[in-house]
């Protein structure tokens, strides 16, 4: 009942599971030499827009109480340990690792409603060495461009591990 990936054996069609997350993942990656699998799950986590009024107003009854934010983990194929990369409570609508799995492109927003997409996505690169996230400067596509309201979408890392692409849609 819950997505996971699977692993089919060619010769004799035999599916074997690779992951068994409880609620299961949202979306993965296999690692170009083919010895790791990346993949996301999500959590509901507490909305905080109404933080402030709440602290004057303990009834308040307001808001919109939860959203899913991501979490993105390394499952290692040869030694079958998980490790989890990234937990910096956005949403993670696509992402891409590097050739050399020194860092992960990801397009993150504050939360997995559609409309934050538009205006609220960003550019995030993890360092997997040193876990630390870098977010791209958004000049070009938000503040230069005819609409501040692209939707970020695709990121992909050249073969060389230098370059960075991913598209920018505007209604």
């Amino acid at each position: 009942g819950t997505n996971q990936v699977w692993r089919l054996e060619l010769a004799s069609g035999q599916q074997i599971p690779v992951t068994s997350v409880s609620d299961g993942i949202d979306a993965w990656r296999l690692s170009a030499d083919g010895k790791a699998i990346y993949y996301t799950t999500s959590d509901k986590h507490p909305t905080d827009e109404w933080k402030e009024l709440r602290k004057d107003f303990s009834d308040l009854e307001y808001g919109h109480g939860n959203h899913k934010v991501s979490e993105l983990w390394k499952l290692d194929l040869v030694n079958w340990r998980e490790t989890r990369l990234y937990d910096e409570k956005r949403f993670i609508h696509t992402f891409d690792v590097s050739p050399d799995q020194r860092r992960i492109a990801m397009i993150t927003t504050p939360d997995d409603l559609q409309m934050t997409a538009e205006g609220q996505s960003r550019v995030d690169v993890l360092n997997v060495k040193t876990s630390k996230v870098s977010t791209l400067p958004d000049e070009l596509w938000r503040k230069q461009a005819p609409s501040p309201y692209g939707w970020l979408e695709r990121p992909v890392w050249s073969k060389d591990n230098r370059r960075l692409a991913f598209m920018v849609s505007y209604d």
